[in-house]
């Protein structure tokens, strides 16, 4: 417990019964399973895994977060905390009827033309149900569970007072508790909230539904709460359920390949065209959120596409067929209480990355990355720039398509990370559900490559913030400034020339961190002149106080100068024996 030894300060501070006890149990479980040390020497996941599992949502978020961080932790860790689970609670039927009828205030039978008492699926945060509403419509109704904001706000409000005694923990900057925190509060704020997942669920069924075989439920406002979100209950089966025909198909035929490949391929170009066009994406596409279902009879052999843009001042929306439609199948988004955005400023950041990475050149990369991310603190921008090139330097006569994205972008948030560059959290959440979601593309198409669909799109943004009267005016300016140069060009190359000759060139050298040097510089010069002078006191009194004349005036005068000098020699020598002790023990 002696890592923990903080805590019982923290403790003292608290005056709810409730709130020491849950702080007595996250105490317990973090020292059972090390999790400080683990975190910090990144071993062990699975002992990390069982900790958070075991306190809850609350920690099972904190987990799910440093699964994505892959800046700042390596890839066997990361791995090692993707397999956390959540675990289920279903409370009875009883217990779901009266929150229901107290969040409605309406008994249920008056809402409700039937409601199954048994629910459809389960989890820590909330359980589902089936229901009928007075028209007919089959409908999914999810209730929070009771106390569940509760529990969650009591937790993040501890881990808020015991930031202080985390981040004195050696190398706690590594993870950056307090920021940590606030983002898991912030997506929590949002996941507690149901009338935010029915907003999120109107507007990706505005921008996705039909677009190819992509389908999202209708959302039922006028019946959803705070704590209970109604919607179009959509027929089908997880989208493992597909990947598993594949396992274990006897034969792997050429038209279920097709399929699968398709289903692919559809999955990510939505999912960019989430990102780059609607600045909108579904953050948390995992399994559980992504179904497949037979296309009904009544659906278009070949469903339409549709994009949306503008090119300078020109808007524009069309509106395509796809080339062939072979999968028998649609792809239905669930739960949208996990969204990201992404403002236009930021997609153009984002894009000129991705365009950067595309044209693979390590200076451009750099400079979109310095424009991206913010700066936690002094950096060298050359040793940066050096690290970016030896990194990507095997991958410029790499093809695109066999270039491993999700390698790449890893180690570049790494390499951000060690030169104290924060990558936006909008990115960071990009990242997480680009990740979870390349895991299911690659199983289904393992040839197909981000970038390969990625780049059209950035090409397309790029060419749509192009404004031709803005460049053009800039580019007669850069003209003219050049025109206006031009005719001196040819004198200053002749004065350099001469200057050269004459023997008088001069070359001025900027250091880093200049100011810095040159008070360092001061200061050791201005110590060598106090001992230069202390010496010359010591020496000067030794030799002259023996021939001294027998005037006390002046022996006292000689007598105070060495004194006052051998005690300042002594003070010196006392301070640094303190100083070599204390960072001994430092060291222990």
């Amino acid at each position: 417990m002696e890592e923990y030894e903080g805590w019982e300060e923290i403790s003292q501070q608290i005056t709810s019964k409730e709130e020491r006890q849950r702080l007595k149990q996250i105490i317990q479980s973090f020292s059972q399973h090390h999790v400080i040390k683990h975190l910090i020497l990144q071993k062990n996941p699975e002992e990390v895994c069982l900790a958070f599992e075991e306190l809850g949502p609350s920690f099972v978020k904190i987990g799910q977060f440093l699964s994505v961080r892959t800046d700042i932790f390596k890839p066997t860790f990361v791995e090692g905390l993707k397999r956390l689970q959540e675990r289920s609670v279903t409370h009875d039927f009883l217990t779901v009827q009266t929150e229901l009828e107290s969040e409605l205030q309406k008994p249920l039978l008056e809402v409700f033309q039937s409601f199954e008492e048994v629910p459809i699926a389960s989890a820590s945060m909330g359980q589902t149900h089936v229901a009928y509403l007075k028209n007919g419509q089959k409908v999914v109704v999810k209730l929070q569970h009771p106390d569940i904001t509760k529990k969650i706000q009591m937790d993040i409000a501890l881990l808020e007072k015991a930031i202080p005694l985390l981040e004195s923990v050696p190398e706690s900057d590594v993870i950056h508790p307090s920021l940590l925190i606030q983002e898991v509060k912030k997506s929590f704020q949002l996941e507690l909230n149901g009338y935010n997942e029915v907003q999120n669920g109107q507007k990706f069924y505005q921008l996705n539904n039909g677009w190819d075989i992509i389908r999202s439920p209708k959302m039922y406002p006028d019946y959803s709460t705070s704590k209970v979100v109604v919607s179009e209950f959509m027929e089908g089966t997880s989208i493992n359920q597909v990947i598993q025909e594949k396992r274990e198909a006897t034969r792997y035929s050429k038209e279920l390949a097709d399929r699968n490949q398709y289903l692919g391929e559809v999955l990510l170009d939505n999912f960019v065209k989430q990102v780059f066009e609607d600045g909108f994406f579904h953050a948390d596409p995992h399994p559980g959120n992504l179904f497949a279902r037979p296309r009904p009879l009544n659906q278009p052999k070949m469903p339409k596409r549709k994009r949306i843009g503008q090119v300078g001042d020109w808007h524009y929306e069309t509106t395509w067929q796809s080339n062939q439609s072979k999968s028998d199948y649609e792809l239905v988004y669930l739960d949208f209480g996990m969204m990201g955005s992404i403002q236009e400023e930021m997609l153009d950041k984002l894009t000129n990355v991705v365009i950067a990475i595309y044209t693979k050149n390590s200076e451009t990369i750099g400079m979109a990355l310095l424009q991206l991310c913010q700066q936690l603190g002094p950096m060298k921008r050359s040793r940066f720039f050096l690290d970016l090139e030896e990194f990507l330097a095997p991958y410029y006569d790499m093809p695109v398509q066999d270039m491993d994205f999700q390698l790449i972008s890893n180690q570049i948030m790494r390499i951000c990370h060690q030169h104290q560059l924060q990558v936006p959290s909008e990115i960071m959440l990009l990242v997480k559900a680009f990740l979870t979601l390349e895991g299911i593309v690659e199983q289904l198409h393992p040839s197909l490559s981000m970038m390969d669909v990625a780049t059209p799109f950035a090409m397309q943004k790029l060419i749509e913030r192009f404004d031709v009267r803005k460049e053009g005016k800039k580019a007669a300016f850069d003209l003219l400034a050049f025109i206006k140069v031009m005719p001196k060009i040819p004198i200053r190359m002749f004065e350099a020339i001469s200057t050269l000759a004459r023997g008088q060139l001069h070359l001025t050298v900027q250091l880093e961190k200049e100011e810095k040097l040159w008070k360092h510089f001061q200061y050791l010069t201005q110590k060598i002149m106090v001992t230069l002078l202390l010496v010359a006191l010591i020496i000067g009194s030794s030799i002259l106080l023996p021939r001294m004349p027998s005037n006390y005036f002046f022996k006292g005068i000689a007598y105070l100068s060495f004194s006052l000098g051998l005690l300042y020699v002594l003070r010196y020598l006392w301070r640094e024996l303190i100083q070599k002790i204390k960072e001994k023990i430092a060291k222990k």
